[in-house]
């Protein structure tokens, strides 16, 4: 986002708020009681009982009511820090009487209530932004986003360190749903960005937090990008740590921080209701404070709904869903449409049969719901705190940018930091080929795992079809998902929503919980005994492929949730004795994880060995796919992308394998290593694997 996050300090358009402010001030004066023939719709809310979220709550029925609007709110109300989220959210997810629900504050919150209005299509409103849950519900037409996912947040806070003048970068993030994003998205973005992404640490304590700050203390990097899970994190941080240059993220853009920082000056990004529309300013004109993150949002939410009814009604629809999305992708020029003047014209117009664009609290309310139902553009907030008082530096935006990361974009980024393979490389010689083996490994169990095992299965059937018999694979998996309790379609795997059944014709030839790290050392030595009957008994002529799809950490490849992984020195090892041996003519090691390329690059320098990685090592790999029915991701996103280029033709050059691999993978940077001592990937082809005669 070098050139894309231009400030919009749009206090030019002085008289446009001015009007603004007259109006909703004059409008809490006024009464209200000549609205009773309004139709009422019930919205369930589901956020924490405290003044701010039931004062908004409060002026937006009041100015609906000023606005003779057809429709009035009626609120259930959930204490989200008392009640049991996910069995309110399956009763409210039921009921008819309930139009619409509005939450949650907590990301991991709202998770569960998407997971409930996604098996009954029940509307929900929510500012949670987390990237998994725009990107696993947002496509599902009932899961309506006002803000923006917080992959752009992390680019945000990136850029403004690079804008500082920074060169590298650590990351320190709470370990829940919220913080996940961050995780996932930061090395990626500061590769992108031109930074080096030195520490990636997640706490789940206080005292993991202090850990991990210390440890990004030793190696001090430029800028530290900072994910709370609250305020009580920014004051431990701000009270006990050593000083570093922080940018925190909006959980500690809060009132709860002030009076509690030591006098430090701390400065992040938020995102905030869009200055043009002046609620910002009528709020604090209003209530005498500055509205806290999210209570734009909860006004659009509440209009949003009572607008879409009216709509729904003046319409004959049966799905308010399908209201809701008309008006939002209904493009609006003007804002200051949350204001009772112009609601009051925009409740005629439905009521005319007119289809109004509309905007809110938060901006235009820009949708495009033939991608995400979640808003394109968010405006963020450069907000500093010192001597116990906010102040907004400048406000940000990427709308019109190409190249940044909204949950819209985030997945189609035009990626710029590829790597670069020399066309004139000296090719390397190597003896006859005249056989193929194949390693196949899903190092994960239990359903929540689902995908790792799909992937493996999906990657078996693609040799299968390429001329490889199970005399020439040996395939590891866990074998605990086709006939797994929480499996609706017992006896089948599939990979894709309507995809075939994989769990058919297969021969699995170790059980993952059968076997340790040691274990499968025996397997890859080639040397049978009545434990390990089934070895890699490939020779000098053999090209051997290796496919593992699983988790990943920063210290390796995770094997079955073991503590010890199967780190880059391992590995190394064994492929160097196999090497010495003469197992192998070629391999081509294929690893789906976070973080592989460390692993991979550990391994560089061994003859004939050539690793294609997920992602770099310092980065996460992503999921693709969410089935709802299923409760799990049935695919990853690399491993997808791969399977679907080399099952449309198996011959390429591994230069085309790669660029497919690398464009297509989202979220992470797809990586080829040792390719100087493999040969010219212009010239290499993916026939040597995948076409068996």
């Amino acid at each position: 986002m070098k050139n894309c996050l231009l400030p919009i300090l749009r206090g030019m358009i002085a008289a446009l708020l001015a009007a603004v402010i007259f109006t909703s001030c004059s409008d809490d004066d006024a009464e209200t009681t000549h609205v009773s023939t309004a139709e009422t719709v019930k919205i369930a809310v589901i956020l924490p009982k405290q003044t701010n979220w039931e004062r908004t709550l409060q002026w937006v029925k009041d100015n609906l009511a000023l606005a003779d609007a057809t429709i009035q709110p009626e609120y259930e109300w959930y204490n989200e820090d008392s009640v049991d989220v996910e069995s309110v959210a399956d009763e409210l997810s039921k009921r008819s009487d309930i139009a619409c629900i509005v939450g949650c504050l907590d990301d991991a919150n709202t998770q569960k209530v998407a997971y409930k209005c996604a098996k009954t299509y029940k509307p929900m409103f929510t500012f949670s932004a987390s990237a998994d849950l725009a990107r696993a519900f947002g496509q599902r037409g009932f899961f309506w986003g006002l803000r923006e996912s917080n992959i752009t947040q992390c680019e945000v806070l990136l850029s403004k360190a690079a804008l500082y003048g920074a060169k590298t970068v650590s990351l320190l993030a709470e370990s829940g749903v919220y913080g996940q994003t961050f995780v996932d998205w930061f090395a990626f973005q500061a590769t992108e960005l031109g930074l080096t992404p030195m520490d990636i640490v997640t706490y789940s304590s206080k005292e993991e937090m202090m850990e991990g700050y210390n440890e990004i203390y030793e190696n001090f990097p430029d800028y530290v990008i900072c994910v709370p899970s609250g305020a009580e994190d920014v004051k431990t941080l701000t009270n006990e740590g050593h000083w570093m240059r922080i940018l925190f993220s909006d959980k500690a853009f809060t009132s709860d921080v002030v009076g509690n920082v030591d006098n430090w000056l701390i400065e992040g990004v938020s995102p905030v209701a869009d200055p043009s529309s002046g609620f910002n300013i009528s709020y604090q004109a209003k209530f005498n404070v500055l509205p806290q993150s999210g209570e734009a949002e909860l006004y659009d939410a509440v209009m949003i709904a009572c607008m879409a009814t009216a709509y729904m009604k003046q319409h004959d629809y049966t799905d308010l869903n399908e209201a809701i999305e008309t008006l939002l992708t209904t493009e609006a020029t003007a804002q200051g449409g949350w204001i009772s003047g112009n609601m009051r014209e925009t409740f005629q117009q439905i009521a005319a049969g007119a289809t109004p664009a509309i905007s809110g609290a938060t901006g235009l309310l820009d949708f495009s719901t033939s991608n995400y139902t979640t808003i394109q553009y968010s405006t963020y907030t450069h907000w500093m705190l010192y001597d116990d008082v906010f102040s907004n530096l400048d406000y940000l935006s990427r709308e019109g940018d190409g190249h940044s990361s909204s949950i819209l974009a985030g997945w189609e980024w035009n990626k710029q930091k590829s790597q670069t393979f020399d066309e004139n490389q000296t090719d390397i010689t190597y003896s006859e080929l005249t056989g193929h083996k194949a390693v196949i490994v899903a190092a994960s169990s239990t359903w929540t795992n689902y995908r790792h095992q799909a992937d493996a299965l999906a990657f078996y059937h693609l040799l299968k079809t390429c001329g490889y018999t199970d005399d020439d694979i040996i395939l590891i998996m866990a074998d605990d998902l086709a006939y797994n309790e929480k499996n609706p379609w017992q006896g089948v795997v599939k990979r894709t929503l309507d995809g075939e059944n994989l769990y058919t014709d297969v021969q699995i030839d170790y059980r993952l919980g059968d076997l340790t790290l040691n274990d499968l050392s025996i397997i890859l030595s080639g040397t049978a005994d009545d434990e390990h009957p089934i070895v890699l008994n490939s020779g000098s002529g053999d090209n051997v492929l290796f496919f593992w799809s699983g988790h990943g950490s920063l210290d390796g490849l995770v094997w079955n949730e073991s503590r010890t992984p199967v780190t880059g020195t391992m590995l190394n090892s064994i492929l160097t004795r196999l090497y010495n041996e003469k197992r192998f003519r070629k391999m081509f090691c294929i690893t789906e994880t976070c973080y592989s390329g460390g692993v991979a690059e550990q391994c560089e320098g061994i003859p004939g060995v050539l690793f294609l990685t997920a992602a770099n090592g310092q980065e996460t790999s992503k999921a693709d796919v969410l089935s709802e029915e299923l409760g799990v991701w049935m695919t990853n996103r690399f491993t997808s992308v791969l399977l679907q280029y080399l099952t449309s033709n198996t011959s390429r050059t591994l230069r085309e394998l790669y660029l497919e691999t690398f464009t297509k993978t989202l979220g992470s940077h797809v990586m080829l290593y040792n390719v100087a001592n493999y040969g010219n990937v212009y010239l290499n082809r993916t026939d040597e694997f995948f076409n068996v005669e």
